[in-house]
């Protein structure tokens, strides 16, 4: 093999390292950050069930029904709702997320042991 392919080829096997393990660092978001999640949601959940916006063009038009109105329900109960869908919201993409990434680092890995096998190499 050219020196020259080589040094391209070790270049690469370290990049693919450097993804592989900032990959791994940034799974399971969510369960490393489940008191920032679950605070997000409890403010989501409070303020959303009262908030009322504007109809029209930036803003202009007159103020919507809030959605504790426009459902009929009670005020506790549009937080609740609220807060299943927003939990509904964070289990999906909690499991979608961990799914790519998995994926994804599968991948990578199988291109590592292409490059080694390549190089003659075994790095771990």
């Amino acid at each position: 093999m050219d020196s020259e392919i080589r040094y391209y080829r070790e270049k690469e096997l370290l990049a693919i390292e450097g993804k592989i393990y900032t990959t791994e660092q940034g799974r399971k978001y969510f369960v490393k950050n489940i008191y920032k999640i679950i605070g997000v949601g409890i403010v989501f959940s409070f303020l959303g069930a009262k908030y009322k916006g504007r109809s029209g063009y930036n803003g202009s038009g007159p103020l919507q029904p809030s959605l504790a109105e426009a459902l009929e329900l009670s005020y506790i109960e549009t937080v609740l709702l609220i807060a299943f869908f927003y939990t509904l919201v964070c289990f999906i993409a909690h499991f979608a997320w961990e799914y790519q990434d998995k994926k994804k680092i599968k991948k990578l890995e199988n291109r590592r042991r292409e490059i080694e096998n390549e190089l003659g190499i075994k790095v771990n």
